[in-house]
């Protein structure tokens, strides 16, 4: 039995999460070379946001309800990404704070 990427995917919020998630580990490595941590954190959102778009457009429902929808769950899928890539890449990591800083 074959299973194909398909359209539909990316459209439920997991596969959207898995998909920036593989797109920005495989590609940070340009951007955390030269810039911190939280470029890379933008960079992620960034790419959840474009493929949120491109999801929009390539269904043909690219109105401002949905591209308002899309942002807000491009926020989600990216916060999500990223806390997943924590939780894979260390999962025993705690944070403690020093006078009003995390560490």
């Amino acid at each position: 039995m074959s299973h194909n990427f398909t359209m539909g995917y990316p459209a439920i919020f997991f596969g959207m999460m898995c998909l920036v998630l593989f797109v920005v580990q495989f590609t940070k490595g340009f951007i955390k070379n030269k810039f911190s941590d939280w470029v890379v954190r933008l960079y992620c959102l960034g790419w959840a946001w474009l493929l949120q778009a491109y999801l929009l457009y390539a269904r043909h429902d690219f109105t401002a309800k949905s591209a308002g929808l899309a942002g807000l769950n491009g926020i989600l899928v990216a916060l999500a990404a990223m806390g997943a890539y924590e939780a894979i890449n260390d999962p025993k990591a705690e944070k403690i704070k020093l006078k009003g800083e995390l560490l």
